[in-house]
C-alpha cells in the first residue's frame, strides 16, 4: 500500500513525497517478508509536459527471513541517501 503527494510551488517547480509499505508476513519459496517500507521526498523541475528532473532523499528498509535455513536466516537492511533523476512522461 502506498501514498503519493505532490504540489506545485511555481509553474514548473514541484515538491513531493511518497511512501509505501508491504510484506506483513507474506510467504513464498521459503522466504517470509516481515516488513518492507520506503519513504521519498523530492524537489522537481518540469521543463515541459514530457521531461523533468528530480532531486531528493530516500529511505528504504527491508526485513525478511529465510525459513529454510536454521541459522543466520534474517535479513534486516536499511538504506538511505540522496538521489537525482530524470523523468520522462508519455
Amino acid at each position: 500500500m502506498g501514498l503519493r503527494l505532490a504540489t506545485y510551488l511555481t509553474e514548473h517547480l514541484l515538491f513531493g513525497a511518497r511512501g509505501d509499505a508491504g510484506g506483513f508476513g507474506a510467504k513464498g519459496d521459503g522466504v517470509e517478508s516481515n516488513l518492507t517500507w520506503q519513504a521519498i521526498t523530492f524537489l522537481g523541475y518540469e521543463f515541459n509536459t514530457v521531461f523533468g528532473i528530480e532531486a531528493g532523499y530516500r529511505w528504504l528498509s527491508i526485513d525478511m527471513e529465510n525459513t529454510e535455513v536454521p541459522f543466520n536466516n534474517e535479513i534486516d537492511l536499511d538504506f538511505e541517501g540522496p538521489f537525482v533523476g530524470l523523468s520522462f512522461r508519455f
